[in-house]
């Protein structure tokens, strides 16, 4: 049975804690979201202030000024702090960025902070300045984009799958997940599913996601690609019948008859 720090320190007991904030500090903390990586007071500070995001007195942020809700954000585990600045905590960066997404404001808050922090990333983790930019291409449903950051800022050392996992999984929305672009659900399954089987780790939540949305008779149960996946796991396993079933199934479909 898991401790009481540690139910203290899950995701959705980080989050409670988030929503007891004041709106303008929820708006900051989303803000750092977004930037995603270290950054300074001062670099935040400009990035609030150009969002017109105000301090509790309705005034315009001070470095000097968010020193106390840093701290404040730090003692509640909302906010880690290093010498490379103050960054969200891995477990709530997801959920506040998809708060932003939730208000349609992603793609401002995005403009903004590569105006004000692009400048400051040199020396910082290139994970982390890579994720930065493939993440959001994640959230604003733009394969195109992810592909790109990870071509022009991937420095050899992040691959699709660890942005993939660092978004979606962090933790898991069964919902918003497959609220997203098909194209990137698509990936999604087909990097997990497949790496399960190399690794020999089954990730039977995640097969039972796709044999779900499969027979769901939304816009996904049609996808030849997830169709051709179910068949390829349900070989994987040796269940011959069941396999033979999908394959019959792609061959009702337009883009596979005659091929199969």
């Amino acid at each position: 049975m898991a401790s009481q720090g540690n139910r203290g320190n899950s995701h959705t007991q980080r989050f409670e804690r988030y929503l007891t904030l004041p709106e303008h500090e929820q708006r900051a903390l989303q803000m750092l979201s977004v930037i995603y990586h270290p950054v300074s007071r001062t670099a935040l500070m400009n990035c609030l202030n150009s969002a017109n995001i105000k301090n509790g007195q309705g005034k315009r942020w001070t470095a000097l000024l968010l020193q106390q809700p840093v701290l404040n954000w730090t003692q509640i585990g909302l906010v880690i702090q290093s010498s490379a600045g103050i960054q969200c905590h891995p477990k709530i960066v997801e959920l506040l960025t998809r708060e932003v997404v939730k208000r349609n404001a992603l793609l401002a808050y995005a403009q903004i902070a590569e105006k004000h922090v692009s400048g400051a990333s040199n020396g910082l983790d290139p994970v982390d300045v890579t994720i930065r930019f493939a993440r959001l291409g994640v959230y604003l449903n733009d394969s195109a984009q992810v592909a790109e950051a990870l071509a022009q800022r991937g420095y050899g050392v992040v691959d699709l799958a660890t942005v993939f996992r660092t978004v979606y999984f962090n933790p898991f929305d069964r919902d918003w997940f497959l609220s997203l672009d098909p194209e990137l659900i698509v990936m999604v399954f087909e990097i997990e599913l497949r790496d399960a089987v190399l690794s020999l780790k089954p990730n039977p939540d995640l097969f039972e996601l796709l044999e779900s949305v499969l027979v769901s008779g939304g816009q996904l149960a049609q996808s030849a690609p997830l169709i051709a996946l179910l068949c390829e796991q349900y070989l994987l396993q040796g269940r011959i019948q069941e396999a033979r079933a999908q394959i019959a199934r792609l061959t009702t479909l337009d883009q596979y008859a005659g091929h199969v």
